[in-house]
C-alpha cells in the first residue's frame, strides 16, 4: 500500500509535471514567461491527473463534489492558457478568472444537509478564499524565486493532506499528496533551468484546489471532532506566504527573506496539524 501510494501518488505525478513543464520550456526556452506559465499549468493538471487516475482516487462521471476537482484542475490550466496566450484587456481576463471561481465554488461546495440552510454562504466563503488566494499569489509570485515558492506552496499542500488524513479522508489525501508531488516536480525543473514564470503558473490550480480541498474535507469527514480553524489555516496558508512576499522584498539579507517566508509557510500549517492532532488525540 505505501509502496503504490509513494510510486502513484508521488513519483508518477512528479514525473510527469516535470516532464511537461521541461518539454514547453525546451520548446520556448526558459527565459520565456508565457512558457513558463503554460508549462507549469500544464504540468500541475497533468501531475494531479496522473495521481488522480492512478489511484482510483475520483470516478469518470462525478456524482459529488469533490469529484469535480480533476477537472477544475482543468478549467484552471485552459484558463490560463487562454490568458496567458491571447492578448485581452485585464478586464476580460479578470472576468474569465472571476467566472472560473463562481463555477468551481459551485461544483466544489457540496449540497449536505449540514451546508443546505447556508448554501450560499458556504459558497461564498470558498469563492472569496479562491479570488483572494488567486489576487495575492498573482501579485507575489513573479517577485519570488519560483523554485522557492514551489516548495513552499508543496509545504503548504502536504500538510492539506495530513490535515484530511486527521479528517478520516484518504481519497482526498491521495489528491493533496499527488498536486504537491506535482509541485515539486516542476520545482525541480524550475530550478534546474532557471525558468521565469513558473510560480505564476501555477497560481490557478492552488487558489482553485486547495479551498476545495479542504471544504471537501471538511464536510466529508469522518472525525466529527475536525476543528475548523485547521481547515481556515491551511486554506489561508497561501495568502499570508503571498503578503509576506511582498513584505520582505525591501530585505536587504536574503536568508532573512527566506526566513520569514519559511516561518510565514509553517507557522499557519503547523497550528492547523497540532490542532487536528489535538482533537484526534481526545478520541
Amino acid at each position: 500500500m505505501l509502496v503504490e501510494m509513494a510510486l502513484y501518488g508521488g513519483l508518477a505525478p512528479a514525473a510527469v509535471a516535470a516532464a511537461l513543464v521541461w518539454l514547453v520550456l525546451r520548446v520556448a526556452g526558459p527565459n520565456s514567461t508565457h512558457a513558463g506559465h503554460c508549462g507549469a499549468a500544464l504540468a500541475l493538471t497533468g501531475g494531479l491527473l496522473t495521481g488522480c487516475f492512478l489511484q482510483d482516487v475520483t470516478p469518470w462521471r462525478p456524482d459529488r463534489s469533490w469529484n469535480w476537482l480533476p477537472y477544475v484542475a482543468i478549467m484552471a490550466a485552459v484558463a490560463e492558457l487562454l490568458i496567458t496566450l491571447i492578448p485581452l484587456p485585464a478586464l476580460v481576463r479578470w472576468t474569465v478568472r472571476l467566472g472560473l471561481v463562481v463555477l468551481a465554488a459551485w461544483l466544489l461546495v457540496p449540497t449536505l444537509q449540514e451546508t443546505a440552510p447556508h448554501l450560499w454562504f458556504w459558497r461564498t466563503a470558498v469563492g472569496g478564499a479562491m479570488v483572494t488566494t488567486w489576487c495575492s499569489l498573482a501579485v507575489s509570485a513573479p517577485r519570488l524565486q519560483g523554485a522557492c515558492l514551489l516548495v513552499l506552496l508543496a509545504v503548504i499542500v502536504l500538510a492539506a493532506a495530513g490535515v484530511l488524513e486527521f479528517a478520516g479522508f484518504l481519497k482526498l489525501v491521495l489528491a493533496a499528496g499527488s498536486l504537491a508531488a506535482a509541485l515539486i516536480g516542476i520545482a525541480l525543473v524550475t530550478w534546474w533551468r532557471s525558468a521565469s514564470g513558473v510560480g505564476s503558473g501555477v497560481t490557478p490550480g492552488i487558489a482553485l484546489l486547495l479551498p476545495g480541498l479542504m471544504c471537501n474535507g471538511y464536510f466529508y469527514r469522518g472525525d466529527p471532532g475536525l476543528p475548523v480553524a485547521s481547515v481556515v489555516l491551511v486554506t489561508l496558508a497561501p495568502i499570508v506566504l503571498a503578503l509576506t512576499g511582498l513584505a520582505v522584498q525591501g530585505l536587504p539579507s536574503r536568508i532573512g527573506r527566506t526566513v520569514l517566508l519559511l516561518v510565514a509557510t509553517l507557522a499557519p500549517v503547523g497550528i492547523a496539524l497540532f490542532l487536528a492532532i489535538q482533537a484526534g488525540g481526545h478520541e
